[in-house]
């Protein structure tokens, strides 16, 4: 993969949490749905909405995000994962009802 650099400085670090968190729920939420096709353009169709759907959170590395110490983090983690799941089951809805072939 293509280094993201700026002059000189390195940014590759710098991620979109919310991708591999999509992966998990699409393997989650297709694994029960034996009709979703699950064609490649299916699937980045899928991956890509899901995507726009959801606000994004961008951090440095994976420390930050796994940083917890409280209740309220947690509790606003959960807040975020429900609505990551329900954007992700829109997505495949969304998807399977305008299939791209």
């Amino acid at each position: 993969m293509k280094k993201k650099l700026v002059f000189g400085i390195d940014l590759s670090d710098v991620n979109n949490f919310n991708e591999d968190l999509v992966v998990d729920l699409l393997e989650k939420f297709l694994g029960s749905l034996k009709d979703t096709c699950r064609c490649q353009n299916c699937l980045e169709d899928m991956y890509s909405l899901s995507l726009k759907m959801i606000e994004p959170r961008y951090h440095p590395n994976a420390v930050t995000e796994k940083v917890s110490g409280t209740g309220a983090y947690e509790s606003a983690q959960s807040d975020f994962n429900k609505k990551a799941e329900n954007e992700v089951r829109e997505a495949i809805e969304i998807v399977s009802n305008n299939p791209h072939h």
